[in-house]
């Protein structure tokens, strides 16, 4: 695992946006890097679910703050160097985590990092509002770590972007019936 840390100092100088990579070279056969992150406080999401069967990278933000669009990009342009060919946004319904993957897929498409772009699934689901209405909707904290791990055995056995539409699909009903049946 490399780490890269980043963000203002007390003198004011700037480093690179801080991201968490599991490898700094692509395993054998996996062209799909399959990315998320979020706010400090949701331990041990990122961070804890990088590794082999889990996240190629990790972009922690600042405490109950989503990370920057900039770590995101970063954390893509490291992938690619490393021989990705594609990647896969997995980002909790938060409305920074949005906002901050949709900039960095659209800095990646200017910018040209990924032969293949970059695909996104937003994970919506929430135990304690099932069956609410108008509750504002989930945020993914409870069915992330059953779709990190679908999404990783899919990138392990090479699965390109367009394998991961019928994924999303898929998760639109919700993990949470999924997840507690």
């Amino acid at each position: 695992m490399r780490a890269r840390c980043g963000g203002p100092t007390r003198d004011g100088r700037r480093y690179p946006p801080p991201y968490l990579l599991r490898s700094s070279s692509r395993p054998p056969g996996e062209t799909v890097a399959v990315v998320s992150g979020g706010g400090g406080g949701h331990e041990p999401f990122p961070g804890g679910y990088l590794g082999a069967g889990g996240l190629a990278a990790a972009v922690p933000g600042a405490l109950f703050t989503s990370p920057p669009a900039a770590a995101v990009t970063a954390a893509t342009a490291a992938l690619a160097s490393a021989g990705y060919t594609s990647a896969l946004y997995l980002v909790l319904n938060y409305t920074g985590d949005r906002l901050s993957f949709g900039r960095a897929a659209a800095a990646v498409r200017r910018r040209r990092l990924l032969p293949g772009g970059t695909a996104t699934v937003v994970v919506a689901d929430d135990v304690a509002l099932a069956g609410m209405e108008g509750a504002g909707g989930g945020r993914g904290i409870a069915g992330a770590v059953f779709v990190v791990k679908v999404a990783a055995a899919v990138a392990a056995g090479g699965g390109g972007s367009p394998r991961w539409l019928p994924l999303r699909r898929r998760r639109r009903g919700g993990s949470t019936r999924w997840a507690w049946r």
